[in-house]
């Protein structure tokens, strides 16, 4: 959809600000990847889905320790999170 230029844009009507990098390290090497938040429900989980079959997804069942980092263009918050990670 457009947005109207009359009306202030926010981070949250940007598509590509739920996008944010997960960083984990694996046997020496750190392993950084690009995720899409499907939710966050302002209490500090944020929901996406990884392929377990993925290098990441393997990665993160051993270790689930990861970095976050999330950069908000307009504003230019930048986050960066120390976080456990929960598989379902």
């Amino acid at each position: 959809g457009q947005i109207s230029a009359t009306r202030p844009i926010n981070n949250q009507q940007l598509e590509f600000s739920r996008y944010f990098q997960v960083a984990v390290a694996t046997s020496g090497d750190i392993l950084c990847e690009t995720l899409k938040c499907e939710s966050f429900d302002g209490e500090g989980t944020i929901k996406t889905h990884v392929d377990k079959r993925s290098q990441l997804g393997q990665a993160l069942t051993q270790d689930q320790k990861v970095e976050v980092c999330w950069l908000f263009a307009l504003s230019k918050d930048k986050f960066r999170i120390k976080c456990r990670v929960a598989i379902p």
